[in-house]
């Protein structure tokens, strides 16, 4: 008993359950099989499926009888969850609906009864067959058992009978012996039956080998069955070809010994074929058994394959090929397969073409006729048999055959005639077909006619195969022709193409027009009247007249006048063609106008011939005034009036009228008359010296003219006038000044024309032009026109009367004009379309005097043009009217700015495509905006070029239409989206299922709408029940649009397609498990699947059937109860609300997988050739191949369910796996999506059950796609104006996989825009190079035109779609000619003057000038480079960097680009310097500061040198006496300043222009901010000759703080002692503050009390330093402080010392400082110069009379100055290379000043009287002055170290250091200028010694010593100030010396002193030529000689 859910179908069965969820019923016989559940509720209907079989028997059966009883049942559940069925199990058994279900089974089917039994039967082993028989009443069916397993039928088993009651079984074995059951079978019940069957005896081979013929490549099996009794003592062995198989196998053969004796042999092949034998041995017994081998394959090739030429004249020839029959592969050959190849020659490397067949279906054997053989070319063929295993090996190529040759057999195609000109039309075609060529084409025919007359062709040969364009010339003007176009080649011409059509070109009038008449009307118009030329010479449309006047050329006195051949046009009026007779005013003419007038007609295309000259004169009026009226020669009574004729005339001058007066007597007046020709007319009869006036007028005969006067003197003649003064400027205006001065000498001639020049800049550089003019004699004043606004100028006035130009004044001050608005940029304005979006608007730049202030940028003020009456025009005429909003967008106005004051052009961007705009320019300054650019100042207009559409259609909707049709329909774009004229429209359906990408390709469906008023598009054939989205686009010339939203349409339901991929993944001798997919096309909502099967071999397949409903979301199905080894066919329908679809089937067999012989392997894939290949597709077959088994018996073989397919490109190593799935029963796949012109290999393999899958076949051979036409445009377009009527279009190749062919070739087409005129074509040759650049141009345009462009790839196949049009302007041409005759001058240090040869106007726009410094290479790029446009052929460059070199560039220039330039170079004019770098103070002392600056940025010359001044004043302000101190350095060490004083400094550059501004700072000396720290107190160690300091610094602390770097010592005197060591208080001392201060020692400084003063400046950062006490006062209490210093300055001081006390005596030097061997040297040193002095004057090499004998070099001395001039002696040491005592030659270093100077020994001019150590001072300051002697004023050895405080040389410090000779310091050399302090004033001194001191006040040099730390060592004046004798001594020389001197008026010729100017005498020339004075000692007091002897000492 089964138990259902809801309702139940078993056949026609059928319960109704209600709500239960259970059905019981009783099973019986028919109650087997499948049973359904349905489950419904209000949202649908769902269906599962069950299975009932009969299983074992059951025990509780009642003993053997057939009826159920209720302990029986079977029980299948399923449950209802919701309304949607889920296959649960409930226990709720509905026992009423069982009981009725057993009541109609037991009515309806009894239990079968047995008839006949089978029988018990023995039979003999080896018996064929043994039969069993068995019948019963009712019976369905009997099923028979062999030891409890069902039988099936097989080929051991069969069965007869309609139910199988008879059971046979072939080849009775010992294994067969047994029990046999025969069971009876009804629904209600089965009976059982039995038999028992024995075998009896046997052989020993049970069974054996048989013949076999397999496939080649197949494995097999040959059985040798032992008898089961002797399976395990008989021996097995196998011979093949009588040679005995070993137990191992033969691997050479593939063979192989089975383990129960069979021999297994893989892939069997040729090697195999033969007799095999299985031998049984057992003891003496021995069976045997023999099969022989036989191996199937494909044909072999064809031998002996001959092609011959069948000639017919009358048609194509013919081919025969034929061939001897070769290997038929042990298989009947069933037809041949005939291809053929042949050789290409249109390359120019001439290859085969891919094997192509022909013939596919050639049964007999051996020969075949080919027909349509293409004419003239090469071929070779192939043969190749077939069997029914497949293609054979092709034959070998045959003997090449060349077909003769045949006229071409179609015309070319796409031909097209475009007019180039009035008389040339240029025809264009494309190449026939290549199949209709029949051999090579030698040229072509073009012939013509006029179009619309029968008259015979004119016929044009030409003889270039490759050519596929021709010019016809020779036409007719503006006629309409009609063109042909025929290929020829050897054997005639083709056919010719369909006529096309073209007109030639407009041409200008033949003829001029007609019966021209002239009225003169008054002085100042003429009337013209004349007919129209005849219509037939016009030559087009008739555009109007030109009349034209040319004027005559007058004679030099105007009276007569000339034909001038080369006289421009005059004035030209046009006249419109609106009547026969024309007739036309010329107005505007001037009185007496000579003129020939002509008329002629024109057309577009130019102007016809003018009419023949008339001569026209226009009336006469009154002259105007004579011109250049003057008087020359003037005597005391005549002189010479003349003038020039009247510039106007206006007439023939008849005459001239000259009046005379006096001016004292007006009334006198005197009037004489000439005739017109006379310009000259003497005065006579004049007063001398009288003051006339003359005037004089000429007269026509019309009247006379004005009067021209003129002042004049008798007597007096004319001269030039003096200069203007008192130049004053007011009223200053924008563009004019108020000019007043006071006019100077007339010249005696009253001033004619006052001339204004003007200076434009600051005055300091620039040159005078004229700027204004006027005639005023007596003005006092003048208003000055014509100015620059916001410009500088300096005026100046010239005057001029008859004699000429006067002196020019002094110029006026400097001023600048007020800012006035810019002035408006260049007329020439040009706008041009860019791109779709953007429009370039270009313009002359303004200068910079023309931005006339502060310049603020140019002003772009566009907007859209607007329409009429706010209209625009739409399609096909209508008009649309423009909504509010559209109309404010119309009229609103954009602004765009830009600052750039060099700019020539700017991008209007972001407009809208195809939109007209209106365009104006304005520059603006700070004052305002100009006047708008352009002629006339209207804005200029510009279109925008076409874009693809911004937007889509509008209001898309889509329904469906019929079964599987749509309907889509759409409205226009909006007119704001358009972005052109829309020229069609694109409609795209695409699927929105989920399909896979290859079918929605495949369904998706694409319409391309060439109307654009079209508006709705049907489609039909589409998938049904598909949802498709639907997008439309809109077209224009440029491309396609955005697409509009999608709008989805489903189309209607139709019954489903079949299911796919079936498969089994379960078989057994029972049951099969299907598997399957949804249908392809499931057409709608798939409701449930019918699953039917039956057995192959039914006889009546409909009856057996079993149809089983399959749930939609189950896709798999299991039978069950099937019979062992049969072949069932399945088959599986789809179903939809439409209906069921047709089903697919597949067979299997129900056997064991094991049992099932493996897939077979595909044979090799080959071309189709019932299916032609296209350029994207190829079809593959194979063919069908068996097992080896299944050539035997095919009940075992393995189905193949499904074919994979991979495909090879050719130089691909990857196969690529086809995604279209292939049924495993068809032989054939088509493989899409390739390439063109590509060679491709294929392989398959078979996919089986249980997803298992054969192994691949072998590749193919290679086969190529067709080609096809180009699938890319070319790549990276761009056209250029060649020339004013052509352009150059460049492009490169698309990708070379685009090309689908090995050349490609380009189409260019062109046309006017916007037009819609034809397209005009020409070719570019074929190319190989996928890499070139093609460039091609185009010629013969029209200039100024815009031009659309596009160009397409070609090959032999077709051409590409169209590239993205680019868009050119043609008319103008980049100027060929370059700049010559370049010249630039400077004007100024900011302006240059450039010129050069003027170009055509008519080539250029203008030029640019560029102008750039000239940099290093290692300077950023200049941000000063400039750019200028002008028009004419100068230009002044201006504001310009001072004393720079420039390049200076000019190059022509127009729209097209830029010229060749000429450059020059050249450099700015020197200026006065910029200002240096702010100062910067470093090294801040305590009376001294170091300042430091960088040059300037701008130098603007050489810098000769800088200007340092300082004074001192305090921060307030206050200021005192100025320093001021050249030099050439970039810093300076100004010293003796006040500790604690603030000093302002300030720094000049100086060029040979003069001084730059000031660069200020500040300063105070002492201790600055950032200085070290103060040290510890220091302590004093008092010694023998010094004191030394010891102290400790502070560590620098803070960020930033700078190391110390040394140290200054301060000493301050507080106390003074006396002779008894008694104190002095500072107030006591202040008397002596004013007596001689040497009263003790010559060179032991003095220090003012109370006062610190520096005594040393230590370098290092030593913290100790010693004092020598010979810088200190003798007798005196010092204390001293310490100052750290680092690179700024010096810090806070440290703690006051001790007091420490200074002797007065120090200790003795060492003996080589005494006097005595200084004297014994210099003595020794004497000898030697007199000996050597003596040797010279012998040789006569030294002559000293009567001239001054210098002093030797340093390295000799005299020991006595009485030996050369008889004078007192002087004393001296000189030792070689040595100072005073051999110490260094070299200065040392300025501690703490950073400076260091030369040897001071070797400066100065040559001392006389001096040692190597004496050094005189410069005289650069005082040239005026005498030199003194340097011994004279340089003997100040005070010891103070103060003196460190005192400037040297107005601040630049020569030296501090000493050699080691000095004992008490180092020298310090004091250049001229250098001022002592107070405290050395000459009062101030202790006795007149020190008198001498005072000339440092004059500048002299001052030497300082103080101790270096070196042995104590005494000089000479410190030994002569010591030792009282030698005191006398030098006293009593140098007296006697003076008053020698005194007495002799001067020195001796050789002792030219040089004395301070104070006690100089009147300078005398001196032998030498230089002059000296003689110092005057009169008021000398001894004192004062001992001083000066002293000083002079040194």
């Amino acid at each position: 008993m089964i138990e259902f859910v809801n309702a139940l179908r078993n056949n026609e069965k059928q319960w109704k359950i209600g709500r239960s969820s259970r059905l019981s019923l009783d099973v019986g016989a028919s109650s087997f099989g499948v049973y359904a559940c349905e489950a419904r509720n209000a949202a649908g209907v769902d269906v599962t499926t069950t299975f009932l079989q009969e299983g074992e028997r059951n025990d509780l059966l009642n003993d053997g009888s057939a009826g159920p009883t209720e302990d029986t049942v079977a029980t299948a559940e399923s449950t209802v969850d919701g309304g949607r069925f889920t296959g649960g199990i409930e226990d709720l058994p509905p026992q009423l609906l069982m009981d009725e279900l057993k009541r109609e089974a037991a009515q309806a089917i009894s239990v079968p009864s047995i008839v006949r039994s089978p029988q018990d039967v023995t039979v003999a082993a080896g018996e064929p067959s043994f039969s069993l028989e068995c019948a019963a009443h009712p019976v369905e069916t009997i099923v028979w058992k062999f030891n409890e397993t069902m039988l099936a039928p097989s080929v051991k088993y069969s069965f007869e009978g309609a139910v199988g009651g008879k059971l046979i079984v072939h080849d009775a074995r010992p294994a067969d012996a047994g029990v046999y059951l025969c069971e009876a079978r009804t629904a209600a019940g089965a009976t059982y039956a039995s038999a028992r069957v024995t075998v009896a005896g046997g052989s020993l081979l049970e069974y054996g080998p048989t013949n076999q013929s397999i496939l080649i490549g197949m494995n097999i099996e040959l059985p040798c069955q032992v008898a089961d009794q002797y399976r395990s003592t008989a021996e097995v062995s196998w011979y093949f070809k009588g040679e005995r198989i070993p137990a191992s196998g033969n691997p050479a053969l593939g063979i192989t010994v089975a383990p129960k004796g069979a021999l297994l042999i893989k892939q069997a092949g040729p090697h195999n074929i033969g007799e095999y034998r299985c031998r049984i041995r057992l003891g003496a017994k021995e069976e045997e058994a023999a099969a022989n081998l036989i191996i199937i394959e494909r044909p072999g090739m064809p031998k002996s394959v001959k092609a011959e030429v069948v000639i017919n004249d009358k048609k194509l020839p013919k081919v025969t090929v034929s061939w001897r029959e070769g290997f038929n592969g042990n298989s009947p050959v069933l037809k041949h397969v005939i291809e053929m190849q042949t050789l290409a020659t249109a390359s120019a490397h001439p290859h085969w073409s891919d094997w192509e067949r022909i013939a596919d279906n050639v049964e007999s054997c051996c020969s075949y006729t080919l027909e349509s053989v293409r004419p003239s070319s090469t071929a070779q063929f192939r043969v190749a048999a077939v069997n029914k295993h497949g293609l054979g090996r092709f034959s070998l190529p045959s003997p090449n055959i060349t077909l003769p040759q045949m006229p071409p057999a179609a015309a070319p195609t796409k031909v097209h005639a475009t007019a180039r000109s009035a008389r040339t039309v240029m025809v264009q075609w494309q190449r026939p077909a290549s199949q209709d060529w029949n051999g090579d084409i030698d040229g072509y025919y073009v012939r013509h006619r006029l179009a619309g007359y029968n008259i015979p062709w004119i016929t044009n040969r030409i003889d270039d195969g490759q050519r596929l364009n021709y010019a016809v010339e020779g036409l007719l003007v503006w006629k309409e022709y009609e063109f042909q176009v025929a290929a020829f080649n050897k054997e005639g011409n083709g056919v010719f193409s369909t006529s096309v059509r073209a007109t030639t070109l407009e041409g200008a009038p033949t003829q001029s027009p007609k019966e021209v008449h002239v009225d003169v009307l008054n002085a100042t118009a003429v009337g013209v009247r004349f007919e129209q030329p005849d219509e037939q010479f016009i030559n087009g449309v008739n555009l109007g007249y030109k009349v034209q006047l040319r004027l005559l050329k007058p004679s030099e006195d105007g009276q007569t006048f000339a034909v001038d051949d080369a006289a421009p046009v005059h004035i030209e009026q046009r006249v419109e063609p609106d009547s026969y007779e024309m007739e036309t005013l010329i107005g505007g003419l001037e009185p007496w106008t000579h003129a020939q007038l002509t008329v002629l007609c024109y057309t577009q295309a130019g102007e016809g011939p003018a009419s023949a000259p008339i001569m026209v004169v226009t009336h006469e009026a009154t002259p105007s005034a004579v011109s250049n009226l003057n008087v020359d020669e003037v005597e005391s009574f005549r002189a010479k009036v003349q003038w020039e004729r009247p510039a106007r005339a206006n007439g023939r001058v008849t005459k001239y009228e000259i009046r005379y007066w006096s001016e004292t007597a007006p009334a006198d007046v005197r009037t004489s008359t000439v005739e017109g020709t006379e310009t000259v007319f003497w005065l006579n009869d004049l007063t001398a010296s009288t003051r006339y006036m003359v005037d004089v007028r000429a007269a026509t005969s019309k009247g006379d003219g004005p009067r021209e006067e003129v002042r004049f003197m008798s007597g007096v003649p004319p001269e030039l006038p003096g200069r203007p003064s008192a130049l004053a400027v007011t009223e200053v205006k924008a563009r004019s000044v108020q000019l007043s001065f006071n006019p100077g000498f007339d010249g005696h001639s009253p001033i004619r024309t006052w001339h204004v020049e003007a200076k434009q800049g600051d005055g300091r550089a620039g040159i005078f032009a004229a700027v204004f003019n006027t005639s005023a004699p007596k003005a006092r004043s003048l208003t000055v026109a014509g100015l620059r606004p916001h410009t500088s100028y300096q005026l100046r006035l010239i005057a001029e009367n008859v004699k000429g130009r006067g002196a020019p004044s002094e110029p006026t001050k400097l001023f600048k004009t007020s800012p006035a608005p810019p002035d408006a940029p260049s007329a020439k304005l040009w706008a041009e379309p860019t791109s779709a979006t953007a429009i370039t608007l270009s313009w002359t730049p303004l200068q910079t005097n023309q931005w006339n202030g502060e310049p603020v940028g140019y002003l772009i003020v566009y907007r859209r043009a607007t329409r009429a009456a706010n209209r625009t025009r739409g399609r096909g005429g209508s008009e649309e009217m423009m909504d509010d909003e559209e109309q404010e967008e119309e009229e609103k106005p954009h602004e765009l700015r830009t600052n750039s004051l060099r700019a020539t052009e700017i991008m209007l961007r972001e407009l809208a495509p195809w939109t007209e705009y209106e365009i104006e320019l304005f520059a603006e300054n700070v004052v305002g905006r100009s006047a708008p650019a352009g002629a006339g100042g209207a804005p200029i207009r510009a279109r925008t070029y076409e874009a693809a559409p911004l937007a889509p259609p509008a209001d898309v909707r889509a329904e469906p239409r019929g079964e599987r049709g749509a309907i889509v329909q759409w409205s226009e774009v909006p007119r704001a989206g358009r972005g052109g004229e829309i020229v069609g429209y694109t409609v795209r359906l695409t699927p929105s299922d989920g399909l896979p990408e290859y079918r929605r390709e495949e369904l998706s469906r694409i319409s391309h709408i060439a109307a654009p008023d079209q508006l709705t598009e049907t489609f039909s054939n589409l998938r049904a029940a598909t949802t498709y989205k639907v997008t439309v686009s809109a077209r224009t010339l440029i491309g396609e649009g955005p697409p509009s939203m999608d709008a989805l349409v489903r189309t209607r339901d139709d019954i489903p397609g079949r299911p796919s991929r079936l498969s089994f993944t379960l078989v057994s001798p029972t049951e099969a498990r299907l598997k399957f997919f949804p249908p392809e096309d499931p057409n709608g909502v798939i409701t449930q699947y019918l699953v039917t099967y039956h057995g192959a071999d039914d006889v009546d397949p409909e009856a057996t059937k079993i149809t089983a409903p399959v749930s939609p979301t189950l896709f798999a199905f299991s039978a069950v109860g099937l019979t062992p080894k049969k072949k069932y066919v399945f088959g599986v329908s789809a179903q939809n609300a439409e209906g069921a679809g047709e089903p697919a089937l597949v067979e299997v067999w129900t056997t064991l997988p094991n049992d099932m012989l493996p897939l077979p392997n595909p044979s090799m894939p080959r071309a189709d050739p019932r299916r032609p290949r296209s350029s994207n597709e190829i079809s593959i077959t194979w063919s069908e191949e068996k097992t080896a088994q299944a050539l035997k018996d095919d009940d075992f073989e393995q189905a193949v369910r499904a074919v994979e397919v991979e495909y090879q490109r050719a130089n691909a190593g990857n196969w690529t796996k086809y995604p279209v799935g292939v049924d495993g029963a068809t032989r054939v796949a088509t493989i899409g999506g390739l390439s063109p012109n590509t060679a491709y290999a294929f392989r398959i393999r078979f996919v089986g059950d249980y997803a298992t899958t054969s192994a691949w076949s072998a590749e193919s051979e290679w086969t190529r796609t067709l080609a096809a036409a180009p699938a890319r445009p070319p790549r990276d377009l761009a056209v250029t104006p060649e020339d004013a009527d052509s352009i150059t279009v460049a492009l490169s190749p698309p990708e070379r996989t685009h090309w689908n062919a090995d050349a490609l070739g380009y189409t260019i087409a062109y046309r006017e825009y916007p037009s819609d005129g034809v397209w005009e074509q020409e070719e570019v040759p074929m190319v190989t190079d996928e890499k070139a650049r093609i460039k091609h141009t185009i010629k013969r345009l029209k200039a100024f035109r815009h031009y659309i462009v596009q160009v397409r790839a070609r090959n032999a196949e077709g051409v590409s779609p169209p590239s993205p049009p680019a868009f050119v302007y043609v008319g103008f041409a980049v100027p060929k000619a370059s700049v010559t005759g370049i010249i630039v001058e400077p004007l100024s240090s900011t302006s240059l003057a450039v010129r050069w040869d003027a170009l055509p106007r008519d080539q250029i726009t203008g030029y640019k000038v560029r102008y750039a410094p000239i940099v290093s290479v290692l300077r950023p790029e200049s941000e000063l480079d400039g750019l200028m446009v002008v028009e004419e052929n100068e230009a002044t460059v201006e504001g310009l960097l001072k004393y720079t070199e420039y390049q200076i560039s000019v190059v022509p220039y127009n729209r097209a680009g830029e010229g060749g330039s000429a450059s020059a170079r050249v450099s700015t004019l020197e200026d006065v310097p910029g200002p240096v770098s702010p100062l910067r103070f470093h090294d801040i002392l305590l009376n001294s500061v170091n300042v430091s600056w960088a040059a300037p940025a701008e130098r603007n010359g050489e810098i000769i040198g800088y200007v340092v001044a300082w004074r001192m004043g305090t921060l307030r302000g206050d200021t005192r006496q100025e320093s001021q101190q050249t030099t050439g350095n970039q810093w300076f060490l100004a010293e003796r300043l006040a500790e604690g004083e603030a000093y302002h400094f300030s720094v000049q550059a100086e060029t040979r222009k003069g001084k730059g501004p000031q660069s200020e700072a500040e300063v105070v000396v002492g201790p600055v901010e950032g200085g070290p720290l103060s040290p510890s107190k220091p302590s004093l160690v008092p010694g023998a000759a010094v004191v030394r300091l010891e102290w400790e610094d502070r560590a620098p602390n803070g960020v930033g703080a700078l190391p110390i770097v040394g140290h200054v010592i301060q000493a301050k005197r507080v106390a003074r002692a006396l002779g008894n060591m008694t104190l002095r208080t500072p107030a006591e001392d202040d008397d002596s503050l004013h007596r001689k201060r040497r009263s003790h020692s010559g060179k032991r400084p003095v220090h003012p009390m109370e006062e610190w003063i520096t005594v040393a400046v230590v370098d290092g950062t030593e913290q100790r330093a010693e004092v020598h006490y010979g810088d200190l006062h003798p007798l005196s209490y010092y204390i001293f402080r310490v100052f750290a210093r680092n690179a700024r300055g010096v810090g806070a001081p440290s703690a006051e010392s001790a007091q420490l006390f200074v002797p007065q005596n120090l200790p003795s030097e060492l003996f080589y400082t005494s006097p005595w061997f200084v004297a014994v040297a210099g003595l020794v040193l004497l000898v030697l110069l007199v000996i050597i002095i003596g040797c010279l004057c012998v040789t006569g090499e030294c002559g000293l009379r009567g001239e001054v004998i210098a002093r030797p070099g340093t390295n000799t001395s005299w020991l006595s100055e009485r030996d050369m001039y008889g004078g007192p002696p002087a004393y001296g040491l000189v030792g070689a290379g040595t100072r005073l005592h051999g110490g260094a030659g070299s200065t040392g270093g300025d501690s703490g000043h950073g400076g260091s100077s030369p040897d001071a020994g070797a400066s100065g001019p040559i001392n006389m009287y001096g040692l190597a150590t004496d050094v005189l001072p410069p005289t650069h300051h005082h040239q005026q002055q005498l030199q003194h002697l340097q011994h004279a004023h340089s003997s100040q050895y005070d010891g103070s170290e103060y003196g460190s405080r005192l400037p040297t040389g107005l601040g630049t410090s020569i030296g501090r250091g000493g050699g080691p000779g000095s004992m008490y310091g180092t020298a310090t050399i004091r250049t001229h200028g250098d001022q002592l302090p107070r405290e050395y004033d000459a009062d101030s001194f202790d006795d007149d010694f020190d008198d001498e001191d005072e000339m440092d006040d004059e500048g002299e040099e001052t030497i300082r010593r103080r101790d270096d730390g070196n042995d104590a060592r005494e000089d000479i004046a410190s030994h002569y100030a010591a030792a009282d004798k030698y005191r006398d001594t030098w006293r009593r020389v140098r007296a006697t010396e003076a008053v020698s001197m005194r007495a002799a008026g001067g020195p001796p010729a050789a002792h030219h002193l040089q004395l301070p100017p104070a006690f100089t005498a009147p300078a005398a020339p001196s032998a030498s030529g230089s002059v000296v004075s003689a110092r005057t000692l009169s008021n000398a007091a001894p004192d004062s000689l001992e001083s000066a002897s002293e000083t002079s000492l040194l």
